[in-house]
């Protein structure tokens, strides 16, 4: 189920990397480099403070898919906000998660195999 407690972390055949990149403290910009084998179908992206995940579904539409070796980019108002939890759902059922990233200063989520 999609909606479960973000705290409850799925087991994944993947591992991240971050570079830093600058960004600025009211507007939180994350760029989504898909380098695995399994396309993203759902970015959940949530303040680090919130018990679940929300789904950035006006950018990240039923039919859009983050494809491996496509890079996404989304901007949402960070406010004063800049430590997120991220959550990359993979079209076969699998999910990635990563807790606590500071998207003031992270710009770049890379998702490889």
């Amino acid at each position: 189920m999609l909606h479960q407690l973000k705290k409850l972390v799925l087991p994944a055949a993947f591992s991240l990397s971050f570079l830093l990149v600058a960004a600025s403290a009211n507007a939180a910009s994350l760029n989504v480099h898909n380098l695995s084998s399994k396309a993203v179908m759902l970015l959940y992206i949530s303040p680090a403070w919130a018990d679940d995940f929300r789904v950035v579904d006006e950018q990240l539409g039923i039919n859009d898919y983050i494809m491996p070796g496509d890079t996404m980019s989304f901007e949402f108002a960070g406010g004063n906000q800049c430590e997120f939890d991220l959550r990359a759902v993979f079209t076969d059922g699998t999910s990635l998660e990563h807790y606590g990233a500071d998207l003031c200063s992270i710009g770049n989520w890379w998702i490889e195999n």
